[in-house]
């Protein structure tokens, strides 16, 4: 199983590729995730340096790097949203998302991992977590309210998703023309697209087309913990469609964590088994030297499933 490790962490300040390179050079993984909070220069600096050290580049998380005009602190997997109903802005999302996509192919092949943009709602996302620190848990107020933005949610999403797919089509039309796989992250918010119940149906009506899935265990624990989804439901629903992971630890609703810093890990059944990368994605800003006790830790629990499997 190949242990990978995003550049998110590196991602708090603009650093030149020279700083990325010297950050990594003593974490033991087998390839990188290039994260979208990276310029331009830094970004091809980094492909150079990586490519003379033989090291893997597992995936380029879209939109990499930065697109031109917009300035580094809003770096962003949702800088654009390719399910919105305004054109233009559809527009750009395809845009800098095939640029995403013909770097990819330059490199010969990553997966390019893209959010797919979301709901026009507030989902009042950062007071239902904060209420969720605030009360130690889920309480009704926050039941309530998780209710009614869900249903807000619900009364605009299928003309978000007719706009999803119409940008999904032309974004997969070109990535199978340059031999590419677009792997679709699970989301972190309700009002995020696809919904869990969106991935079945995208993948039927692109049936055959390079389209994948990509599993956030910190993302997926969160909407557990708030009850808006079944313990395993992603792996168990889509893992024949699966080509990565992102793996980081979380405590209750915050997410992307050194490995031991939240609870998540003290469940043996959070990851599974599957010849596929494991990137570590850590928060922007996380010490070294918890990266280098995570990517050890990871290895660790990886190296545990593979020994129960032989034993079974």
């Amino acid at each position: 199983m190949l242990v990978g490790l995003s550049t998110s962490w590196l991602g708090d300040k603009e650093r030149s590729w020279r700083e990325i390179v010297s950050a990594m050079a003593d974490v033991d993984i087998d390839g990188v995730e290039i994260n979208y909070r990276i310029t331009r220069e830094a970004f091809f600096g980094l492909v150079r340096e990586l490519k003379t050290r033989s090291v893997k580049v597992f995936s380029l998380h879209n939109f990499t790097p930065i697109p031109e005009g917009i300035p580094f602190h809003r770096a962003s997997g949702d800088v654009f949203n390719m399910a919105s109903l305004d054109q233009d802005e559809r527009r750009l999302a395809i845009r800098w998302t095939s640029k995403t996509i013909e770097l990819a192919n330059d490199l010969e092949g990553p997966a390019v991992v893209v959010h797919c943009g979301k709901v026009d709602v507030d989902p009042e996302w950062d007071t239902i977590r904060a209420l969720y620190r605030k009360e130690k848990g889920v309480s009704e107020s926050i039941k309530t309210l998780l209710d009614r933005k869900i249903s807000e949610c619900r009364q605009v999403h299928s003309k978000h998703l007719d706009a999803l797919l119409k940008s999904l089509d032309e974004i997969l039309n070109y990535a199978s023309h340059l031999e590419i796989t677009v792997s679709l992250e699970n989301r972190f918010s309700f009002h995020e697209l696809p919904f869990y119940e969106d991935f079945d149906f995208i993948f039927d009506e692109f049936e055959g087309a390079p389209v994948t899935y990509w599993h956030d265990i910190g993302h997926e624990a969160v909407n557990v913990e708030l009850g808006l989804i079944e313990p395993g439901f992603c792996l168990q629903r889509f893992r024949h469609k699966l080509s990565g992971f992102h793996v980081h630890d979380v405590e209750g609703v915050d997410d992307h964590l050194p490995l031991g810093r939240g609870n998540l890990f003290a469940d043996n059944g959070v990851l599974e088994s599957f010849d596929v990368p494991y990137i570590l994605e850590l928060k922007a800003g996380t010490d070294c030297k918890h990266v280098v006790e995570s990517v050890g830790k990871l290895r660790q629990f990886l190296e545990h499933i593979g020994n129960e499997e032989k034993g079974s």
